[in-house]
């Protein structure tokens, strides 16, 4: 059976009061930010949290628990909405009234709202490594903070912001942005210097607000229309890399390479930028040349062969392009190195 852990109070620092009493411990408090070290008996790590002004708060999660663990958050009040990052580990989300497990594995994040006075369920497993972070975002004192309007908002975030009442359920998850990254690797940053760290936090918890709400809006356009690179789609371009240096005799146009990866032509070249510092054209031109000078110095391939050979029909185009890399023509490169071996 799973160790439960019972949150039963808000504000956060309530949270992590009610956390450490049933952990048989004590919290500490820095500038606002409310710290539980785990027991030994337990486990290893902490959980920090803090809540701002504005309606938002962060709960982070730097732990690894002993046992099989659930923490269920059953304040007899609306709970507020969660965005979870899951940055290492796998986490179990579970809505106290429903069954479902929801699992969120390293690099998955997810939008959610209880349904009414139901609380949330969180399952972590034992002996693993846990990153996760929770932005929590009380809808009424946000929006009432914001002096804004979600006008220009999908109508599905709209309705679940405006949701007051918390009158329905909503789940939502997904792999998350290459900015998500940036944005939780800073999260440790300024922990020296109270004041200027609680202010980092806070603006940490706006930045990963907005980038929530613009990954949600383009994950509802479809994959074909999306533009937004997710973290999960890296592993797709890496295997494209390999694709494009087994396949350099054929021709490998975006078309093609966005049908074998099933990204659309816009992720290809922001992957290709983020790993490679090239766009895609760049990419295989740099493959095929680097091929070229392999096949000049170990093989006798004529010109024209190995123009052939790496996808390139037109020797003279294959020439001069080779020069523009390397500063010689093929013929000048292979008469150069030959006479100095």
């Amino acid at each position: 059976m799973p160790k439960t852990y019972t949150v039963s109070s808000l504000p956060l620092r309530d949270v992590i009061s009610d956390l450490a009493k049933a952990m048989n411990t004590t919290c500490k408090e820095k500038c606002t930010e409310y710290i539980l070290k785990i027991p030994k008996n337990i486990g290893s790590g902490e959980i920090r949290a803090i809540n701002f002004d504005n309606g938002l708060g962060i709960i982070i999660y730097r732990c690894k628990l002993n046992s099989l663990t659930k923490i269920n958050f059953t304040i007899d009040k609306i709970h507020p909405l969660k965005y979870i990052y899951a940055a290492q580990g796998t986490v179990k989300h579970q809505f106290s009234n429903e069954s479902t497990l929801h699992e969120l594995q390293s690099r998955m994040c997810a939008l959610v709202a209880s349904e009414e006075h139901n609380g949330h369920i969180l399952h972590f497993e034992a002996n693993e490594t846990i990153d996760l972070i929770s932005l929590e975002i009380d809808r009424e004192v946000f929006l009432r903070n914001s002096d804004c309007q979600l006008v220009n908002v999908s109508p599905q975030l709209r309705q679940m912001f405006e949701d007051f009442k918390a009158k329905k359920t909503f789940y939502h998850e997904g792999f998350y942005s290459l900015e998500f990254k940036n944005i939780l690797d800073s999260i440790d940053n300024y922990e020296n210097e109270l004041l200027t760290r609680k202010f980092h936090l806070e603006s940490r918890a706006l930045d990963i607000f907005v980038e929530q709400i613009q990954l949600f809006e383009d994950d509802i356009k479809g994959s074909s229309k999306e533009q937004i690179l997710r973290y999960n789609e890296l592993e797709r371009i890496k295997e494209l890399s390999e694709i494009i240096e087994n396949n350099l005799g054929k021709e490998l146009s975006i078309e093609f390479l966005s049908k074998q990866s099933g990204l659309n032509p816009s992720k290809l070249q922001k992957g290709f930028k983020y790993l490679f510092s090239k766009t895609v054209r760049d990419y295989i031109i740099n493959k095929r040349l680097e091929t070229a000078k392999a096949l000049l110095l170990k093989t006798e391939q004529s010109i024209t062969e190995i123009a052939s050979n790496i996808g390139l029909d037109s020797p003279s185009y294959f020439s001069k392009t080779f020069k523009d890399h390397f500063k010689h023509t093929p013929s000048e490169f292979r008469k150069f190195y030959q006479s100095n071996s």
